[in-house]
This record gives C-alpha cells, structure tokens and sequence, in this order.
C-alpha cells in the first residue's frame, strides 16, 4: 500500500464518523488500532493513520505554497460545493487548481468518447458555446476528443470551465494537458478528489464521473 492513497483507503464513512463524533481529525486520530477497527475502518486506512508519511504532506503543503490559486478543500470547507454533498459519497477532500468560487456555479457536463469524428467534435464545440452563453459553466473530464472539445469551446468564447480529473493534479500526471490546464485554472478549475502523485487508472474514472455529474444539473 502507498501511504499517501490515505484518503483513498479511508472511506466517506469514517470521514463522516470523524465530523459527526470528534472535535477535529487530530482527535479521531489519537484512536487505537482497535478502536479504529472498531469503528469500521479497514487495516490500510489504519497503517495510514497511525504511520503517516510525512515527505507527501510535506509535497501537499509544498503544492499549496507554490501559487495562491492552489486550495485543498474538505467536505466542512464553506468553498466546498453544496451540490456535490447530495452524492451518496461525496470526495471528503477537493483538490482545486484555479477559483473555487467555480464550484458553486450551475454547471453543464459535455463529455463523450475519446475518438470522436469531426463532425462530433465540432457539435461538442457548438454545444459548448451555447450552453456557456446562457451562464452556465462547462464541465468535462480533460479527455481527448468530446472533453477537450467542450473545455477548448468554453475557453474559445472567455467562459469558464471546469475539469475534472481522474489522477492527482500534481504536474507530473498532466504531460501534454498542463498548457490547457494553465488556462483553465485562470478562468475556473481543474480538480481531482485523488491523492497529488497518484497517476491515472482504468478504476479512478467512474469515480471522476460521479463528480462530474453531481456538480452538473445535466449533462
């Protein structure tokens, strides 16, 4: 097990324990391995708790400093979006590169396959631009083809967008994406509820859409 997956192993359910229960998370912390377990949580949420991996929070509190559109968000947090909350498991923590303030906006979700034919592309541009010209804002997922499509539209025509990724948002895991990300953040957000350094994988994108839905009033 990697360390810094820590909130991926600990479950929305124990999040929920540590709000409903305990003053803080320092408090929920300073539980026993048995009372850890006893409340339902799993032996690798349990090593992370008590065996933190200090260097990642350091690469966390690092990330942080580096700009002043860099912001973690927990589920308590007042930026944290209201409609997201209404997921039967919402991320306990949001990664945001780019205004926060994005989140709570009404949102529209283009997404579509990743090898689409012009045509396709073209009718995700034009959705785009006119669902964007009502006020709402455009959400994808920064995939190739209809994705990329939507978030260039918005981006296009000045209007802001938000992406929603299925790795970490640490630069390493954008490759060809970090220009388009730069953009992005400077007129929404790109954001990731996954731990900083963790790559993409096959299992991280259902989870990546659930956000993108429930941001979304349709899609």
């Amino acid at each position: 097990m990697q360390k810094h997956n820590f909130h991926c192993v600990f479950g929305f359910k124990q999040w929920q324990d540590c709000w409903t229960h305990f003053k803080s998370p320092t408090d929920f912390c300073a539980l026993s391995a048995g009372e850890l377990q006893h409340r339902g949580c799993p032996s690798s949420a349990i090593e992370a708790i008590q065996k933190p991996d200090f260097e990642y929070i350091k690469q966390i509190l690092k990330w942080l400093q580096e700009r002043r559109d860099h912001h973690l968000l927990t589920y308590n947090d007042s930026r944290y979006p209201p409609i997201l909350k209404e997921l039967p498991q919402p991320p306990p923590l949001l990664y945001v590169w780019g205004d926060p303030g994005y989140l709570a906006q009404p949102q529209f979700a283009i997404v579509g396959t990743r090898r689409p034919t012009l045509n396709a592309k073209r009718l995700a541009y034009y959705f785009a631009q006119q669902i964007s010209q009502v006020g709402l804002v455009i959400t994808s997922g920064l995939a190739l083809g209809i994705d990329s499509a939507a978030h260039q539209s918005a981006l296009a025509n000045a209007a802001p967008t938000i992406a929603v990724l299925g790795s970490g948002i640490h630069p390493q895991n954008l490759h060809a994406k970090i220009d388009i990300c730069e953009k992005i953040s400077q007129i929404g957000a790109v954001i990731s509820e996954f731990p900083l350094l963790l790559p993409p994988r096959p299992p991280h994108f259902p989870r990546r859409n659930r956000i993108i839905s429930g941001l979304s009033l349709g899609v």
